[in-house]
């Protein structure tokens, strides 16, 4: 009994089941199904792809940042011993220079901006 003493019935709710699962179109349904896995499957595939894209050109700019820095140590391999050897006369010459400036009685100037 329920709440006013009317008997419940107790496949009322049985009914409303039957209901909805007779209206279910087992053809609509499948179709959907295979409709969204296939939607899925590839949007799987394109993100696979994308991927798979994605971490060929990082090899690509990691090959490509391999070259430039054997390029780059190379170039300074061949300039540094000569820097080296030439860098103490430079500064040899410059303290030569100043001293020579020094004493003609010239003064360095200042650079104007």
């Amino acid at each position: 009994m329920d709440e006013n003493g009317e008997a419940l019935n107790p496949l009322a709710g049985l009914e409303e089941l039957v209901a909805l699962l007779l209206s279910i179109n087992p053809v609509e349904l499948a179709t959907k199904v295979i409709a969204e896995g296939g939607k899925t499957l590839d949007q799987g595939r394109r993100s696979v792809e994308l991927l798979l894209q994605t971490l060929e050109n990082t090899a690509e700019t990691m090959k490509n940042l391999n070259s430039a820095a054997t390029r780059i140590n190379s170039l300074l391999d061949d300039i540094e011993v000569p820097l080296r050897a030439v860098m103490p006369q430079v500064g040899f010459a410059l303290q030569t220079m100043a001293a020579m400036g020094n004493l003609m009685g010239i003064k360095p100037q200042k650079p104007t901006s």
